[in-house]
């Protein structure tokens, strides 16, 4: 069974804190809450269906960088 910390918190929390950290958990790939999030090695955090799914078509970060895919990807 997967379920995500975010997700049982209430929105408010993150909102009335402070915006900004509402995009530590924002996947930058679906742009959804962080389902399973994952590490790349250059230290971006994305779902690991998105890391997936990007893996098929590119073999670096989806964000531009110059890490490898395939060089490790490590739960969060």
């Amino acid at each position: 069974m997967q379920s995500t910390i975010s997700a049982k918190l209430p929105r408010n929390l993150f909102l009335s804190s402070n915006p900004q950290n509402i995009e530590k958990f924002i996947c930058r790939i679906c742009l959804g809450v962080q389902f399973n999030p994952h590490k790349v090695a250059c230290g971006h955090v994305f779902c690991l269906k998105c890391i997936r799914s990007s893996n098929l078509t590119k073999k670096n970060c989806p964000l531009g960088c110059e890490a490898k895919l395939d060089q490790g990807i490590k739960l969060v």
